[in-house]
């Protein structure tokens, strides 16, 4: 598996990166194939425009990484008061 501690998250410039590094359990009498291999790994994947970067949030639980991706709140329209100089 993959220990939380050895993967990074990260947003820069509209791309969310995620590395780590998987380790495999030491000899198990039990186990004849393993899909996975060992070493380090690296996944990129470009967002889209409305995904507010400053508020993505990770959470490893149970063996799985979950990342949630909030959208940007739309601009709401502003009223503005016109004042008179005299």
């Amino acid at each position: 598996g993959v220990d939380p501690k050895r993967v990074d998250v990260e947003v820069a410039e509209n791309v969310l990166t995620v590395k780590g590094e998987r380790k495999t359990k030491t000899n198990n009498e039990n186990s004849y194939v393993s899909e996975f291999g060992q070493g380090s790994f690296t996944r990129s994947f470009r967002l889209p425009n409305n995904i507010d970067a400053e508020k993505v949030v990770a959470n490893f639980e149970h063996g799985m990484l979950e990342l949630r991706l909030p959208l940007v709140e739309a601009a709401k329209p502003r009223r503005i008061t016109v004042t008179s100089a005299a």
